[in-house]
C-alpha cells in the first residue's frame, strides 16, 4: 500500500458501494468536522490503468473502494485533492485466496466489496435494507454466508434475517426505509 495525495478528477465512484442513502447531516457534519480538524482517515483507492489516446499510451484514474463519505465532503468543501491509500491488488488477489482458472479481476470483487461493506458497518450505520443487499451481492459473487459472517464477525443468522428483509412487500420496505418499523418488527407487517 502507498499513500498518496489524488485529485478528486481521478477518482471514479463506483456503483459497488453497499451505501446507497447518504443521510444529508450527517454528511453535514463530517464536512464541518473535516473543515474544523481536517481529514482523519485517508480515502482507499485501487488503481485502474486507461488509455489515453493517440500514442497508445495509458493513464491512471483510480476507483473508490472506501470513502465516499469523506470524499462527498471534501467536495463540498471545494477540494481539488485528497489523501488516499492505494490498495495493493496482488496483495488482495493473495487474501482472497483464488481457485486456479478463476479470472483475477471478477475475483477481487467479491475482497472490494468484503472491504466496502466492513467500512460502512464500522462507520456511519448502513441500513438495514442497504446491510441485506450487499449481503445479497456478496452470495451473488460467490461468497459463502458462513464465511461472510465470520469475516464481518456476525452471525450468519442475522446475515439471513437482512437478505430476508428485502423479500418484504413495498410497503413493508418503505416503512423500514423510513424507520417506521424496525427490522424486528418486519413480523408484524
Amino acid at each position: 500500500m502507498e499513500q498518496l495525495t489524488i485529485p478528486l478528477a481521478e477518482i471514479q465512484v463506483t456503483g459497488n458501494n453497499p451505501r446507497t442513502l447518504f443521510d444529508e447531516e450527517a454528511l453535514l457534519d463530517l464536512t464541518e468536522s473535516i473543515r474544523t480538524l481536517g481529514l482523519q482517515q485517508p480515502v482507499s483507492v485501487r488503481r485502474m490503468w486507461t488509455a489515453c489516446g493517440g500514442g497508445g499510451t495509458t493513464g491512471v484514474r483510480y476507483e473508490l473502494i472506501s470513502g465516499e463519505r469523506r470524499l462527498r465532503a471534501a467536495q463540498r468543501l471545494g477540494w481539488t485533492e485528497i489523501p488516499a491509500v492505494v490498495q495493493d491488488l496482488a496483495r488482495l488477489r493473495q487474501l482472497s485466496e483464488l481457485a486456479a482458472g478463476e479470472n483475477p479481476i471478477e475475483a477481487l470483487e467479491p475482497q472490494l466489496m468484503l472491504r466496502r461493506l466492513d467500512e460502512n458497518l464500522k462507520r456511519a450505520s448502513l441500513s438495514p435494507l442497504e446491510e441485506g443487499q450487499a449481503y445479497l451481492t456478496l452470495t451473488d459473487l460467490g461468497v459463502d454466508v458462513d464465511d461472510l459472517a465470520r469475516r464481518i464477525g456476525l452471525s450468519p443468522g442475522h446475515v439471513y434475517a437482512r437478505m430476508k428483509l428485502l423479500e418484504l412487500g413495498d410497503l413493508a420496505l418503505d416503512a423500514l426505509r423510513t424507520g417506521w418499523i424496525t427490522p424486528d418488527r418486519k413480523s408484524v407487517v
